[in-house]
């Protein structure tokens, strides 16, 4: 069962100035869900892989329920690791937490994750009530129609590739693991294959141009495949 978003974890003094620059992601963030933005890179591509019951879309089409003035900041803080179920991660991260109003006027909880990566800062996580009911509402109907099935399920190879991949090559961060792609067909393909050794932030990115909004990143055996999903 799908439950609240609760984060335990070791708080690290973040400065005024990381906080504020996390924010600030942040609201531009919101703005692009009050606009409609459906845009994969604009989630961390980690925060993908490692909390896949939501899709950057999903997140994005949720938060746009509320309008920026509808919410009020109750609470705020910086992570060095956090832990959520028997999960744990570790990495400067900064929570922010609303209570908010939907257009509704429903009173919703909203909590946010903000990564840093260096001087990058991305959203790595949003929940809220409105989006914990549409992923239960799911989880419900995927249980009973497919008891065995796991669509979020991630080939612990690709991800190893990946891991390594953007450790060495940390740009291409902004770039999300393909999730639920079962496999890789010639007409999502953005051809060629790229040899793991082989693959360059320059070519990634000029191929990432030829379809900005559902851009990801998959493995076909030691290879990189672009994909336009």
């Amino acid at each position: 069962m799908l439950t609240a978003l609760v984060l335990s974890g070791c708080n690290f003094e973040g400065d005024d100035q990381e906080i504020n620059e996390a924010r600030r992601v942040l609201e531009d963030w919101f703005g692009a869900a009050e606009s409609g933005e459906t845009n994969n890179q604009s989630c961390h591509a980690f925060g993908l892989i490692d909390f896949p019951e939501a899709t950057c879309a999903e997140m994005l089409s949720h938060a746009g329920m509320i309008q920026r003035k509808d919410r009020v900041l109750t609470a705020q803080r910086s992570l060095e690791c956090f832990t959520n179920g028997s999960k744990r991660v570790c990495g400067s991260f900064f929570e922010f937490v609303f209570r908010s109003k939907s257009d509704s006027a429903k009173l919703v909880n909203e909590q946010a994750l903000i990564k840093r990566d260096d001087d990058l800062y991305r959203l790595y996580l949003y929940r809220s009530d409105l989006l914990f009911t549409t992923l239960s509402k799911r989880e419900s109907e995927d249980a009973e129609s497919l008891p065995s099935a796991n669509r979020f399920e991630i080939d612990d190879d690709k991800k190893r590739l990946y891991v390594a991949l953007t450790n060495r090559l940390p740009p291409l961060y902004q770039f999300p693991f393909c999730i639920g792609l079962e496999q890789v067909s010639s007409e999502k393909l953005i051809e060629p294959l790229i040899p793991n050794e082989l693959v360059t932030i320059e070519e990634v990115e000029q191929k990432s141009t030829l379809c900005p909004e559902n851009f990801c990143l998959t493995f076909v055996g030691e290879s990189l495949a672009l994909i336009c999903n």
